[in-house]
């Protein structure tokens, strides 16, 4: 189990994280979106706090399945709950104009259920932002140590999404080139305990200077994009009402 140093401070440092976070604002303010907003797997809240500086929103949420990560989670301005997306019922919850679901599916068993329960947090027309790990043989033992249960391929999530009442309004797979070698010959050589390890301030505050430093460099795979290669796959999907009974 993770300690509660290592969710407190682990999106915080990591230059993926950061970026994927990043990326995820950009999104959000591409689309204008406003109205009600929920993360589904908010982990400790660092995306909600983000989202909350951008005054965007009239109400903010996030759930996560651990009692943990939801109780470091709690801020002021935004409500936090657990809840399972796999079994949960999400119907006692409302509605939301906006759903991000980030780093969340790869450790769902059963994630059609989960895409449908996406759609029943979704208003009509409401906007869901997915992203998670891309391709099988990218597998590594990082995948094993944080509990995944599969890396996506070609359209496998666009497909389930669709069958959920989804229509899918762009895809990206990011991290075609610093990325890949910042992953295969930077990251991949550590254990994971060893990168997971903040133990002390010292190690806490010289891996969070060295993520500002990658994630300056990584920030250059956004303009390769259009290769449609890399480790992470980003999806913008719109509740279809035409799909409504």
């Amino acid at each position: 189990m993770l300690s509660k140093t290592t969710w407190k401070d682990t999106p915080k440092i990591g230059p993926s994280g950061q970026l994927r976070m990043k990326k995820i604002l950009n999104i959000i303010k591409a689309h204008n979106a406003a109205g009600a907003f929920i993360e589904v797997g908010c982990g400790t809240g660092h995306l909600l706090k983000m989202i909350d500086d951008t005054n965007r929103f009239t109400s903010i949420k996030g759930c996560d399945f651990s009692k943990e990560a939801v109780i470091i989670s709690e801020g002021e301005n935004f409500e936090t709950f657990q809840f399972d997306l796999a079994e949960g019922d999400p119907a006692k919850y409302g509605q939301f104009d906006v759903v991000v679901c980030s780093e969340v599916l790869e450790h769902i068993e059963d994630d059609a259920i989960a895409t449908v329960n996406l759609n029943k947090l979704l208003s009509d027309g409401g906007l869901l932002i997915i992203s998670v790990p891309f391709g099988m043989k990218n597998w590594t033992k990082h995948d094993d140590y944080a509990g995944h249960v599969r890396r996506y391929e070609e359209n496998e999530l666009e497909e389930k999404l669709e069958s959920a009442g989804f229509k899918i309004e762009s895809k990206e797979v990011w991290g075609a080139f610093f990325y890949e070698i910042y992953y295969k010959y930077f990251l991949s050589k550590a254990s994971p305990e060893k990168i997971m390890n903040l133990s002390t301030p010292f190690k806490r505050n010289l891996k969070a200077v060295l993520g500002k430093i990658v994630s300056f460099v990584l920030k250059f795979d956004n303009l390769l994009a259009f290769t449609n290669k890399g480790r992470r796959l980003f999806i913008v999907a719109i509740k279809d009402v035409a799909t409504k009974d």
